[in-house]
C-alpha cells in the first residue's frame, strides 16, 4: 500500500496502477484511507483535503465514511494566517474545479491515470486515448443522427418514390444484420490480439454506405431505388456488427472500467444536442425540409463515420490475448433447451419480441406524415426532436 503523508515534513505519492492510498497523516496523525477505487467525486474530495492540508498545515477529522474529509478551521493562534489561509483555499477549489472539467472533456486528470485493470503500458496512454474514444462515438453517434435509418432515410425514400416494401425493409434488415453475424464472427476477431484495425473497416464500410445512400436520394427513383437502398443498409449493418464486437473489446484494452461508462455518456449527450440543432432547423424551417437538403445531410453523415475511422485508428492499442474466444452460435444452440425449462426467460423473450412494434412502426409514420400535405401527421423535424431529446436525457 503506498502512504500519504502531509505536515511540517511531507512527501507526495504518485498514483499508480493498482495503487490505493490507505492513510492520510496530517499534522502526526492517522486518518481514515483514501480509496481510489471510489468515485470520482468522493475522490476529488479527498484530493481537495490533502491540498488544502498542506497549504494551511491544519489537522483534518475523520469522517464516517470512507473517502470523506473535513477540514477543521485554523486555531486561533494563527491570527495573522487566517487572511491568507482562506485565499489559499479558495485558489485550490479554483484550481480543482479547472481541473475537473479538463479531466472531463479530455480524460486528463490525475484520476485518469489510476488504472485498476490495465497494464502499465496501456495506463500512461489512457488519457490520450479516452479523449479519442470520445471524439470517435461522437462523430459516429452524429452520424447516426444525421442518418437515422427509421426516421431520415425512410423520409427520403418516401421523397423519391421508393416502394413501400424498401421501406418496411429499412429497419428489419438493419437491425437483424447487425446483430445475427456476430454469433458467427465474435470468434474470429477475438484471435486478433490488435483489434482497432477491425473497428476502423467497420466505420469506412458504414460511411461509404450511407454517403451511396444519400447518392441514391439524388440519382435514384421508384424501385430501383428502393433495391440498391436496401443493398446499402445491409452492407452498413455488416460494417456495424463487426464494429459492436471490436468496440467493445479495444475500449477493454485502453481505458479503465471506471471511465468507460463516461465514453458513452459524453458522446451521447454530444450527438443528442447536434441532433436536436437540426431537427429544430428543419421543423421550424430555418432549415428547408428539401430532397437536396436531406440528401447532403445523409451524406455529411456519412463522412463522419470515415472522419470516425481516422480518428479511432489513432488510439494505441497493446497487443491483447487471442485465445478464450467462445463460438457464439454454438453457445446459443447448446442453451437453447433454457427456453423449455425457464419460465421467467420464456417471459423475458416474450416481452421483447412485442416490443419490437416500438422499432418497426417509425418508418410507416413517416411515410405517413405527409410532408407534402396539408393533412399529414406531421414532419421529420417534430419526430427528430423526439428522438433527440429522449437519447438526451437517457445519455
Amino acid at each position: 500500500m503506498d502512504r500519504l503523508t502531509a505536515g511540517p515534513v511531507s512527501s507526495a505519492v504518485r498514483l499508480r496502477p493498482q495503487s490505493i492510498i490507505e492513510r492520510v497523516t496530517i499534522g502526526g496523525r492517522d486518518h481514515e484511507h483514501i480509496d481510489t477505487r471510489l468515485s470520482r467525486r468522493f475522490a476529488e474530495r479527498a484530493r481537495t483535503t490533502v491540498s488544502l492540508a498542506l497549504s494551511t498545515n491544519a489537522s483534518a477529522a475523520p469522517c464516517k465514511r470512507a473517502g470523506a474529509y473535513s477540514v477543521s478551521r485554523p486555531r486561533e493562534g494563527d491570527g495573522e494566517n487566517i487572511s491568507t489561509n482562506r485565499s489559499s483555499r479558495k485558489s485550490s477549489i479554483l484550481m480543482n474545479g479547472y481541473d475537473n472539467l479538463r479531466g472531463v472533456l479530455v480524460g486528463d486528470d490525475d484520476l485518469a491515470q489510476v488504472c485498476r485493470d490495465l497494464p502499465d503500458s496501456a495506463c500512461r496512454e489512457q488519457p490520450r486515448n479516452y479523449g479519442l474514444h470520445v471524439v470517435c462515438l461522437s462523430l459516429t453517434r452524429v452520424g447516426e443522427g444525421l442518418a437515422d435509418t427509421k426516421l431520415v432515410l425512410a423520409w427520403l425514400l418516401d421523397a423519391i418514390g421508393a416502394p413501400t416494401w424498401a421501406i418496411g425493409l429499412l429497419v428489419p434488415v438493419r437491425e437483424s444484420l447487425a446483430m445475427l453475424p456476430q454469433l458467427l464472427i465474435s470468434a474470429r476477431i477475438r484471435r486478433l490480439s490488435i483489434r482497432k484495425t477491425v473497428y476502423v473497416t467497420g466505420c469506412v464500410v458504414q460511411g461509404a454506405a450511407i454517403v451511396g445512400f444519400g447518392l441514391v436520394g439524388l440519382t435514384l427513383s421508384g424501385n430501383a431505388a428502393g433495391i440498391v437502398a436496401i443493398g446499402l443498409i445491409a452492407a452498413f449493418a455488416l460494417g456495424r456488427s463487426i464494429c459492436s464486437i471490436s468496440h467493445k473489446d479495444v475500449l477493454a484494452k485502453t481505458v479503465d472500467r471506471g471511465r468507460r461508462g463516461s465514453v458513452s455518456g459524453i458522446a451521447g449527450s454530444i450527438a443528442a444536442a447536434a441532433t436536436l440543432l437540426l431537427a429544430a432547423g428543419y421543423a421550424t424551417g430555418w432549415i428547408p425540409l428539401t430532397l437536396p437538403v436531406v440528401a447532403g445531410a445523409v451524406i455529411l453523415g456519412g463522412m463522419t463515420w470515415l472522419l470516425a475511422a481516422f480518428v479511432f485508428g489513432s488510439i494505441r492499442e497493446d497487443p491483447g490475448a487471442s485465445e478464450g474466444g467462445i463460438d457464439g452460435l454454438a453457445a446459443v444452440i447448446a442453451q437453447l433447451a433454457l427456453l423449455r425449462s425457464d419460465a421467467r426467460l420464456q417471459r423475458l423473450i416474450a416481452t421483447r419480441a412485442l416490443l419490437l412494434s416500438t422499432a418497426l412502426a417509425p418508418p410507416f409514420f413517416i411515410a405517413l406524415s405527409g410532408d407534402r400535405q396539408p393533412s399529414g401527421l406531421g414532419t421529420l423535424g417534430l419526430f427528430m426532436i423526439a428522438a433527440a431529446a429522449a437519447s438526451l436525457s437517457s445519455s
